[in-house]
């Protein structure tokens, strides 16, 4: 069913794949070289993500007034108490319907993107996770405060970790996320210390990068009788 709209304002999403209606947004044929059909189950994901957002705010404004109420020993109203029961049930509806949008999405990525472009993403994906928590931990301790600091150690110390996972499991994929890494990087890097991240991790890199191009195009050793 549709997510309630009584109580929270919420904008009515069918369970359909395709969520925009309309003649100009067919199902079929393809926009910007993508099916129009995984185009629309990404918009739909999105529109979920900022619904969820909503009703994340809306339970957080609801606790701090039951909080304070509870504080100054007020009683909670049956207005206050129905808004909360059905902010809850919309939530939990909400959440069903996401997960049923988010195996849409995964079969849509199987089909048009292909397995080794998913395994790509992956890797990006772990390794900023991977990355984001070990800078974290550390920082607990050195204590930096400089925003763009954190963000370039986070950011290499991710392209560390996908070389790491990529060298565990060689693949042409594996290979171009490093790649895009460096690339994203170097745009990021102050012109007075591009000499400094070319000699320490651009050319590094790219020896590693060389040498994992031929372990994957060697070909595999004979198997032993």
């Amino acid at each position: 069913a549709v997510v309630s709209t009584q109580s929270t304002g919420i904008p009515k999403l069918s369970k359909e794949t395709c969520p925009v209606p309309g003649p100009a947004y067919p199902c079929q044929g393809q926009l910007g070289g993508y099916p129009v059909v995984f185009l629309r189950c990404i918009v739909k994901m999105s529109q979920l993500l900022h619904v969820k957002r909503d009703l994340l705010s809306k339970i957080r404004n609801l606790n701090s007034a039951v909080e304070r109420k509870t504080s100054f020993k007020e009683g909670i109203d049956s207005g206050t108490q129905l808004m909360y029961a059905t902010t809850v049930l919309d939530f939990d509806k909400l959440n069903k319907h996401l997960q049923q949008t988010v195996k849409e999405l995964q079969e849509h990525c199987k089909t048009h993107l292909g397995s080794e472009t998913i395994a790509a993403v992956q890797i990006k994906s772990d390794s900023n996770e991977i990355a984001s928590t070990l800078v974290r931990d550390a920082n607990k301790l050195l204590k930096l405060e400089h925003e763009k600091s954190i963000k370039l150690v986070t950011e290499l110390t991710a392209l560390l970790v996908q070389v790491q996972r990529v060298s565990d499991n060689t693949t042409p994929g594996g290979i171009s996320v490093i790649t895009e890494s460096i690339r994203n990087l170097k745009t990021s890097i102050h012109p007075s210390n591009l000499h400094s991240f070319q000699d320490n991790v651009e050319v590094p890199l790219a020896h590693i990068q060389q040498k994992l191009k031929q372990e994957l195009m060697s070909p595999e050793p004979a198997s032993q009788p």
